[in-house]
């Protein structure tokens, strides 16, 4: 592989190592400021916990990276040893030295930023307005008021000054306003909101529209944690805090479903219980009471149907359990959903033969006799 032309500067990476204070393997994402030149190049210092993380010389990481192969992105992690950090342009730096060949890993990579940022275009002769949703150093992901078409070219004028330039008081910098030509990989509609939500990747950008385009989502990140404390952990874990926060989404469903479940079943057996025939006392005998003897049928109706829906929740839980861990590469199916679906599968198959063999029959019980 041709790491010169993989390893680009503004590509953005992944950072994984073994912390030795916490014994956890982290990933932190970043982006490349150099390109890769005599198996060296140079990232930007990754954060973590709302600090740059503290790289020593010698220390062992991996750099997970995306590359084009027969026209499909395949993910590879390249060994690394971190030579030195360092400071240019007021961005902390880490120099890293290839230490051996790229292997091919199955994992998701992006580095995207939430950033809400509205820009014109032309588009056949008229001018429209979009509204960005993400942006990536390759990449946004924006709202129209128009449906564009895969393989169209529109052209933005993108500032790269930011915000914190702006609180200082001091001059936008004329220099970091500059076009990117945009092609359209795809447009969808949002019906519920009436636009059309497209997928565009910058091309054509200099090195140093570039190097300024990174060093703005840089900062904005950096803004980011700053104003947002609770967000150091999504953003040191994926990168883009929209993918953390419906992994989550996805896990907290799956623990309420599992929960509801469990009370189901709880429930289940208490009807159960209820349905039993009621014993027979000795005093009954004596008197020779007559008592039926079959079991509650309307308790082992209700009691088969709350097992059914038992089913149906444990189901559901197990098929959003696949797709996450479809969707992640990661985790594994939940235990006490298979656990609740098996018992609410045994339980409907009971309650359906004590149904079939429960006629509502009155045994007579006479004194001296045991029935």
């Amino acid at each position: 592989m041709n790491l010169e032309k993989a390893l680009l500067p503004s590509h953005s990476v992944e950072i994984a190592f073994h912390d030795r204070r916490s014994d956890q393997d982290l990933s932190l994402k970043t982006v490349i400021e150099s390109g890769y030149t005599d198996d060296t190049f140079r990232v930007v210092a990754p954060y973590y916990d709302g600090m740059i993380y503290n790289f020593h010389a010698n220390d062992k990481v991996e750099v997970v990276f995306t590359a084009l192969e027969n026209d499909q992105k395949i993910v590879y992690a390249l060994p690394c040893v971190v030579e030195r950090r360092l400071m240019m342009d007021d961005l902390a730096l880490l120099s890293l030295r290839g230490a051996g060949e790229p292997k091919k890993i199955q994992r998701r990579q992006a580095f995207r930023l939430k950033i809400y940022n509205t820009y014109e275009f032309e588009y056949r002769g008229r001018s429209f307005e979009l509204v960005t949703k993400d942006i990536s150093s390759t990449g946004m992901l924006a709202l129209t008021t128009i449906p564009l078409h895969a393989g169209d070219y529109i052209e933005i004028l993108f500032d790269a000054n930011t915000d914190f330039e702006e609180d200082s008081h001091e001059k936008k910098d004329p220099s970091k306003v500059f076009p990117i030509r945009c092609r359209v990989l795809d447009s969808v509609p949002e019906l519920e909101i009436r636009r059309y939500l497209s997928r565009i990747h910058f091309e054509n950008l200099t090195s140093v529209e570039s190097k300024m385009l990174y060093q703005y989502l840089y900062a904005k990140q950096t803004e980011f944690i700053h104003k947002e404390p609770d967000s150091n952990r999504l953003l040191r874990e994926t990168g883009e805090v929209t993918e953390e926060v419906a992994d989550k989404t996805k896990r907290m469903h799956i623990q309420i479903i599992s929960l509801v479940s469990i009370g189901l079943l709880v429930l289940s057996g208490v009807l159960f219980l209820y349905a039993q025939p009621t014993p027979l006392y000795p005093l009954d005998r004596f008197f020779g009471f007559y008592r039926t003897r079959s079991w509650q049928l309307d308790y082992l109706y209700v009691g088969t149907g709350v097992c059914f829906l038992t089913a149906l929740l444990s189901v559901l839980g197990l098929y959003i359990n696949q797709g996450a861990i479809s969707e992640s590469g990661k985790g594994k199916l939940s235990r006490v959903l298979i656990v609740t679906l098996t018992l609410a599968m045994t339980a409907i198959l009971l309650n359906l033969y004590f149904i079939s063999v429960s006629p509502a029959l009155l045994y007579p019980v006479l004194s001296g006799f045991v029935f």
